[in-house]
């Protein structure tokens, strides 16, 4: 007989997988069905017993939304088992905390300003700030001369914007640990409405701050960057492909809007310490100053009132 995957154990039995070659602990979410309903808390143990930080964010009918931290080998999985939460447990404790002006974790602390704008990540282990000013939503005239599907000119890209997404913003607490916390953050602008989602998770997957948008996109002749303005500080910065990475200096009017695949990196010139920008998509960006990265998130382009397939 050859190796089998083992679930025995009790309650619900949930496998996680890991397709990286090194080992991960990372927030897992699973759907959950409890035939007696679902609860308003649950434990989640590994297959040899010991308690994982878990928590219930929400539920439909009997099915609880189970968020969880999970540990996994390389190349490979591990077992949890979910039950309801005994009466009177306590949650395995974590370093999360969160408040509707601020987020906290075992690496970063993170806070919010008025306009509902992250405007500090400071990161616990080098000791340092690592924004120089707000991560802010920017919208900007986007209107080419020439082939508007793939072109950006480059005296609009240097404009200031013409608007920020900015208050009056609705903050709310959605995610409380003990796995993972979340605020989230809804405003309008020039037509638009965004939402977004700041997490922090528990355990190493908490070495990055999450970002989620929703965006309804009302808005002509624009497009939409995230601007990171950071502390680090380099005339150049590292951009990975398919096949490796390669360096780009600050944008001139030759090269402004760069491709690449999942992330930007800026390491300061010294090499002490940097920030690297993670994306799910395949985002344009630009780098207009040593220490700013933008990250382009949407365009409709140009004229004013836009083109009749844009409606």
């Amino acid at each position: 007989g050859g190796a089998a995957l083992d679930t025995r154990g009790p309650g619900a039995r949930i496998v996680v997988f890991n397709q990286l070659n090194v080992p991960r602990e990372d927030s897992a979410r699973a759907d959950v069905v409890f035939p007696g309903g679902a609860p308003r808390a649950v434990q989640v143990t590994r297959a040899d017993g010991r308690p994982v930080p878990a928590q219930v964010d929400g539920a439909s009918g009997d099915t609880a939304h189970v968020v969880f931290l999970a540990a996994m080998p390389s190349f490979g999985y591990s077992v949890f088992h979910v039950q309801q939460a005994a009466a009177g447990a306590r949650p395995v404790a974590t370093p999360l905390r969160v408040s509707t002006t601020s987020l906290e974790n075992g690496y970063y602390r993170v806070t919010l300003d008025s306009s509902g704008d992250v405007s500090s990540i400071y990161d616990k282990r080098l000791r340092r700030e690592l924004l120089s000013a707000p991560i802010r939503l920017a919208i900007s005239t986007d209107n080419p001369r020439y082939w508007p599907a793939w072109n950006m000119d480059f005296e609009d890209e240097q404009r200031p914007p013409r608007a920020y997404v900015g208050g009056p913003a609705t903050v709310r607490v959605v995610e409380r640990g003990p796995a993972r916390v979340a605020l989230e953050v809804s405003r309008q602008t020039d037509s638009s409405t965004f939402v977004t989602t700041i997490r922090l998770s528990a355990g190493d997957g908490g070495q990055r701050v999450e970002f989620a948008d929703r965006i309804n996109w009302m808005t002509s002749a624009a497009n939409l960057k995230v601007v990171f303005p950071l502390t680090a500080a380099s005339d150049s910065a590292t951009y990975n492909w398919d096949i490796g990475t390669i360096k780009r200096p600050n944008e001139n009017e030759r090269q402004f809007e760069v491709a690449s695949h999942r992330w930007v990196d800026l390491t300061e010139k010294s090499g002490q310490f940097g920030v690297t920008i993670l994306t799910d998509e395949k985002n344009g960006s630009d780098k207009p100053s040593d220490n700013t990265l933008r990250l382009t998130l949407m365009r409709t382009p140009g004229p004013r009132g836009g083109y009749h397939d844009q409606g």
